[in-house]
């Protein structure tokens, strides 16, 4: 008995840490890892819906509401008639919630915000009933990646419009460079399931953030699911890293932005600009290196995080070989090379960088000069 005390105990001082992981869990399945505005704001609309069938409950019992919630005798305080009127306010207005912030989320091209707060009863009703079948399979199936020392790792991805299928191109010529042989297939339907009550009940709405068919790429110990903005690796660590650093070696950043701030996908769309030029031949092809540093100026102002940039540093140092190889630039003149940091003078030029060693040693600073390629 004293065991069985014990392990209650346990479970009750770790039931919040558990219902926060299967929620987090949840929201991951049915979206993906979205950015975190709307990240923010789906999770607001789930908690709503979640929320939204008691206050119904509470409509026509609010006694058995009262206690659902706060787990005190609200009727007493209250009483039943003014606390029916609050349920009945709350099941109306709830969906409604629903709807405006899915919407700002993820905006709909037809009917605006109106259409979405009216179809938010279905779209809660859908919330609902989905995060009921991820609550069930999603820790299913993390129980399973533990006894098969599998890790889930989310990427921001979002596919340019019509270009879902070339993305998985990518991915599957990433496994094949990391020596893996890839299939390209629809996800499995318990991956899908919750997501498909969603968008039959939520018409359309969540089609921005929620995939209409979902596929996946496999290999031997690896899974890759590819989300409207988000791509889940799934599978033995060092695989996933080594298929993950393969994607800089394909056209992945041509066909999908690799980055989530707009600022930084603008600058995206640049380099994807002078790299079609180098493609098609451009005549102007001279003026080429002048965008690419005017890019990469840009680029190293922009307050976004380290891996964004890192993202966009590799595609623009291959940008900058491109044009190396299309003898565009010498080997002396890069174009990165010329850009400016806080180290460098008012007039852009570099300032050598004194050394402890040499600050003690009273020994001048050799001058700066560009990098040259051996």
């Amino acid at each position: 008995m004293a065991v069985i005390s014990l392990l209650f105990s346990f479970l009750a001082r770790k039931a919040n840490d558990i219902i926060q992981a299967i929620f987090g869990w949840s929201i991951t399945a049915l979206f993906g890892k979205l950015q975190r505005r709307s990240q923010v704001l789906v999770t607001a609309a789930l908690v709503c819906s979640l929320a939204w069938p008691v206050f119904v409950i509470g409509a026509f019992a609010p006694k058995i509401a009262g206690w659902l919630l706060a787990f005190v005798p609200l009727h007493k305080m209250i009483g039943s008639e003014i606390l029916r009127i609050i349920w009945l306010t709350l099941a109306v207005l709830t969906p409604v919630l629903v709807g405006i912030l899915v919407h700002i989320a993820a905006p709909v091209t037809k009917g605006g915000i109106t259409r979405s707060a009216v179809n938010g009863y279905p779209m809660a009703l859908g919330f609902f009933a989905a995060f009921l079948v991820v609550a069930i399979t999603v820790p299913a199936i993390k129980i399973a990646a533990i006894f098969r020392r599998w890790s889930d790792e989310h990427v921001y991805l979002q596919p340019h419009d019509h270009r879902y299928h070339e993305v998985l191109d990518c991915l599957s010529e990433a496994c094949r460079r990391a020596g893996y042989e890839p299939t390209v297939s629809d996800a499995p339907r318990h991956m899908v399931l919750a997501t498909s009550i969603m968008r039959a009940l939520a018409r359309g709405a969540v089609a921005p953030l929620v995939s209409n068919t979902l596929q996946r790429v496999t290999a031997d110990g690896l899974e890759i699911y590819l989300y409207p903005a988000d791509l889940l690796l799934r599978g033995k660590p060092t695989i996933v890293a080594r298929v993950r650093a393969m994607f800089g070696r394909t056209q992945l950043d041509r066909h999908a932005y690799l980055v989530g701030n707009p600022d930084a996908q603008h600058i995206a769309d640049e380099l994807s600009r002078i790299t079609a030029m180098l493609d098609d031949g451009d005549d102007n092809g001279l003026r080429l290196p002048a965008q690419l540093r005017t890019c990469y100026t840009r680029l190293i102002h922009l307050d976004i995080p380290y891996d964004e940039f890192v993202a966009l540093d590799l595609v623009s140092r291959r940008v900058e070989r491109r044009l190396l190889a299309a003898g565009l630039v010498s080997a002396g003149a890069l174009p990165i090379d010329g850009v400016g940091d806080a180290l460098s003078g008012a007039d852009g030029a570099r300032r050598p960088v004194e050394s402890a060693a040499q600050r003690a040693a009273g020994r001048p600073v050799a001058p700066w000069a560009p990098h040259r390629l051996r």
